[in-house]
C-alpha cells in the first residue's frame, strides 16, 4: 500500500470512531489528558504555549487558558494558506477561519513557542503523525524546528488513535511529535 493510501484508510477509520465519541466521553478524557499535561515538567516550565481549537470532537485543551493564566496561549490562524499562531486572549474575540475553525484575529509571526500541542487523526508509536492532510501543522513544526531546539511538539489523542501495531508510512515534510499524550499513556 503506498502513502497516500493509507494516510487516507487510517484518516477516514479514525475520523469516523472519533466522531462516535459521546459529549462526556470527550469532557472525560479530556480533563485526564490535561492531568498528563499538567503533570509534565516542560509544561511546568512552559511560557509559551500553542494549542488548538478543538474540532470534529478532537481533546479539547481550551480549560487549560484558565488554570493557567500566567501563561501565555496562542491558537492556529491560516493566512495566505500558511499556518501562522495568534494571542489567545478571550473566546469571544475569535473569528471563524478558512476551514470554518475558530481563530484570533491576529498572528505573532516571530513566534517561538516553549511547547506545541499537535492534534491528529492517529499516531504511531515511533511518534509519527497524520492529520488532516493539509500540511500545515507539519510545515510550522518544520520551521520552528530549524530556529528553536528547545520547543517540544506534543502531540495530542485519544488512546484508540494510537496505533499500536502498525508504522505510519511517512514522507519527508511528515514530522514527528516529541511526545504522545493520551487519556492512558504518556508515550515517549
Amino acid at each position: 500500500m503506498n502513502t497516500k493510501n493509507q494516510k487516507e484508510q487510517l484518516r477516514k477509520k479514525f475520523l469516523k470512531k472519533r466522531l462516535a465519541l459521546k459529549k462526556a466521553e470527550i469532557v472525560e478524557k479530556s480533563e485526564k489528558i490535561m492531568e498528563r499535561i499538567i503533570s509534565l515538567k516542560e509544561f511546568k516550565e512552559a511560557e509559551k504555549i500553542c494549542i488548538y481549537y478543538p474540532i470534529k470532537k478532537e481533546v479539547n485543551l481550551l480549560n487549560l487558558k484558565k488554570l493557567f493564566p500566567k501563561k501565555t496561549f496562542f491558537l492556529p490562524k491560516i493566512e495566505n494558506e500558511t499556518l501562522y499562531f495568534g494571542h489567545f486572549k478571550i473566546k469571544k474575540n475569535l473569528k471563524t477561519g478558512p476551514f470554518g475553525i475558530k481563530e484570533p484575529p491576529t498572528t505573532t509571526k516571530n513566534l517561538i513557542p516553549d511547547i506545541i500541542f499537535s492534534p491528529g487523526l492517529t499516531f504511531d508509536l515511533q511518534k509519527n503523525r497524520i492529520g488532516y492532510g493539509k500540511g500545515y501543522f507539519d510545515e510550522f513544526i518544520k520551521n520552528i524546528r530549524k530556529i528553536s531546539k528547545k520547543t517540544k511538539i506534543i502531540g495530542i489523542a485519544f488512546e484508540f488513535q494510537v496505533l499500536k501495531k502498525t508504522q505510519i508510512i511517512t514522507t519527508r515534510n511528515d514530522q514527528k511529535q516529541d511526545l504522545i499524550i493520551t487519556e492512558k499513556n504518556i508515550y515517549q
